[in-house]
């Protein structure tokens, strides 16, 4: 597991531990900045991103989130910015327990990015976004996606509005149909199979 290095001197204000980083304002990776001590995610180095091999593979997998109306109130990397929700934590363990080869996600202001990118809290959301505004966004998306990952299959958790962005991409949408409870349900019931019996049950 990666972690980021503790600098020596530096007290997180918060649970007044030394795994304060020094990277945010308020950052501890033993806490983010809540006070309460939480597991340290899997962190990839931002220098090192996967996508850069992607012509060594015929097809690339690759997981596709939406952001969320929870968010963190201080910025940190958009996994930790968006995680207080339900759906995305168990949308992001399914993908990862499928051992996808790179996770995405579809911001309302940021439109694509990585999982370990900083992101400020912000209010903006495709519900708000007029129908012009929204096919602006969904077309830049879409074409972000094609320049970064050019033969790629997408696997997505994402509502009606943020998959406008794969219009004319490879998609599969195991989730469609459902609402938020029932996404929220099989998403469970898929994580433990995926857990017992491995990615190729």
């Amino acid at each position: 597991m990666y972690e980021q290095p503790m600098l020596p001197g530096i007290i997180c204000p918060r649970c007044e531990g030394a795994g304060f980083t020094g990277k945010y304002k308020i950052d501890c990776y033993r806490c983010y900045g809540t006070g309460y001590q939480v597991k340290p995610p899997r962190i990839v180095p931002v220098d090192k991103p996967r996508w850069v091999n992607r012509e060594e593979k015929d097809v690339w997998l690759v997981g596709v989130l939406s952001c969320t109306k929870k968010k963190k109130p201080f910025e940190a990397p958009a996994e930790i910015m968006y995680r207080d929700s339900r759906l995305f934590a168990l949308a992001l363990q399914y993908f990862r327990l499928r051992k996808l080869d790179e996770i995405i996600i579809l911001s309302a202001k940021h439109h694509v990015i990585g999982l370990h990118e900083d992101v400020k809290p912000y209010n903006e959301t495709l519900l708000e976004m007029h129908g012009e505004r929204r096919k602006g966004w969904a077309a830049l998306c879409n074409y972000q996606l094609r320049c970064k990952f050019p033969n790629a299959r997408y696997i997505t958790s994402a509502g009606i509005y943020y998959n406008m962005a794969l219009e004319r991409l490879d998609v599969d949408n195991p989730m469609e149909g459902m609402g938020y409870g029932q996404k929220c349900q099989w998403l469970r019931q898929q994580n433990r199979s995926l857990k017992e019996y491995g990615p190729g049950y």
